[in-house]
């Protein structure tokens, strides 16, 4: 099976070829270290690799652009599922707190996904069976292994490929969404969890809260049980080490704020910092039973990716008044190469609303540990870097504006020395 994030060969610009080992066309031998990649005599990090797909993954001919493409031009799939529809089931929250009606799709296809100058298929043989025109796609993504892409009035698409990589599909179709929407004089500017081509205006009011409990609920059993599990698989895995946390208050009211690199960054802040964070998590985590099942425990907060949300505003300021702190990744996403990615303006303006404080907390070292496309941890030091907290300003100040600051503040205190802020003593190893 080709590398999910491998997928494009340096050295003689196959794709899906590279493995660990080597590239299945030019035999060109292939390493992996934790800050490197190197084919041949070319090395990357993993961020300069991302970019290099990026400028060099094309769904069309590079002379043409969406628009003077030639008529006839398609680029098909390998075999690949399409799961879609709209089945939806319902969640019942942390300690009944909240329920929700979550999404799944109910129909399953088999075929191809299909580029075509101005419009996406699935196929199956001749039969076209689902097309999204360009101008509808209002969502472009992946979701664990799978892409997901959604139109302005369809249910979306989660398309699994047997042989290919759900990234390479997704910068492929971004890039072509970029060259249909710069051909009619517009810059795209998110891709998820919507396409947007202009930034967002500043809240209009600041929302209404109640004060919060001064104090801390009681965990239930399982993540007590948990908590010590994950300590000591952090210590043999890490181990990680935490600074700052003179900056932490488990009975201020606040949302925490913090960069995405792996799927275990909310199981590492917990136990290093407090267990007591209701962290968002997509809905789409939430289709397994087992996984709903601690999920629930562990009080995630599900959100759709694929379509707006109100409802998530409320579980959020519900969760505030309830003196439980709500994690947030303003990414949105896990990062693909280990750097920050851009902060989603739809997430900068609910802060900017909700005028409550923010805890910043920057995650070191968890990407290498898990990477996005790598199947199991591998042993890596963590830092967890609890900053100051503070307000974001709620008018008189861009949501472009306070999306920048954000982003400037998260890559100056990742970049800092290790233990920088930690105050009196050294970073101390994650606490008993």
């Amino acid at each position: 099976m080709p590398h999910p994030f491998l997928v494009l060969c340096p050295q003689c610009g196959a794709e899906d070829s590279l493995t660990t080992a080597k590239c299945a066309v030019c035999r060109t031998p292939v390493t992996l270290t934790p800050g490197e990649i190197a084919v041949g005599n070319r090395r990357f990090s993993y961020p300069d690799y991302y970019r290099y797909l990026i400028q060099n993954l094309a769904v069309f001919p590079k002379r043409n652009n969406a628009l003077d493409a030639p008529p006839n031009f398609k680029r098909t799939s390998g075999p690949a599922t399409l799961h879609t529809g709209a089945k939806s089931f319902r969640f019942k929250g942390y300690r009944g707190w909240f329920r929700r009606r979550l999404w799944k799709g109910n129909r399953q296809y088999r075929g191809n996904l299909v580029i075509l100058p101005e419009c996406l298929r699935f196929v199956s043989g001749k039969k076209i069976l689902a097309e999204l025109p360009v101008e509808q796609l209002r969502l472009v993504t992946t979701s664990s292994h799978a892409l997901l892409v959604r139109g302005k009035s369809n249910p979306p698409w989660e398309v699994s490929f047997a042989r290919e990589s759900a990234l390479k599909y997704e910068i492929l179709l971004r890039n072509w969404v970029d060259r249909y929407y710069s051909a009619t004089g517009q810059q795209v500017v998110e891709y998820q969890p919507f396409l947007r081509t202009a930034h967002l205006n500043s809240p209009q009011r600041r929302w209404e809260t109640w004060p919060a409990q001064t104090t801390p609920h009681r965990l239930n059993w399982l993540i007590r049980l948990v908590i010590p599990i994950l300590k000591g698989a952090w210590r043999w895995l890490g181990p990680v080490q935490v600074s700052g946390m003179e900056n932490w208050d488990s009975r201020e009211n606040g949302v925490v704020v913090a960069n995405h690199l792996s799927k275990i960054d909310p199981f590492v802040i917990g136990p290093a910092v407090d267990p007591r964070i209701a962290f968002l998590t997509k809905s789409l985590a939430f289709r397994n039973k087992g996984a709903a099942f601690f999920l629930k425990r562990a009080m995630g907060l599900p959100v759709r990716r694929f379509s707006g949300d109100p409802s998530a505003i409320s579980l959020i300021r519900d969760f505030l008044q309830k003196g439980v702190k709500v994690g947030i990744f303003p990414e949105g996403e896990r990062s693909w190469d280990g750097s920050l990615g851009s902060f989603k303006e739809g997430t900068v303006k609910l802060l900017m609303a909700l005028g409550t404080p923010v805890f910043p907390i920057a995650v070191i070292g968890t990407f290498e540990v898990w990477p996005r496309w790598r199947k199991k941890p591998r042993r890596y030091p963590m830092e967890i870097r609890v900053c100051a907290p503070f307000c974001l300003l709620g008018e008189g100040v861009s949501v472009a504006e306070q999306t920048r600051f954000l982003e400037d503040y998260f890559r100056r205190e990742l970049k800092a020395p290790s233990g920088r802020g930690e105050g009196p003593g050294k970073p101390e190893s994650l606490r008993s």
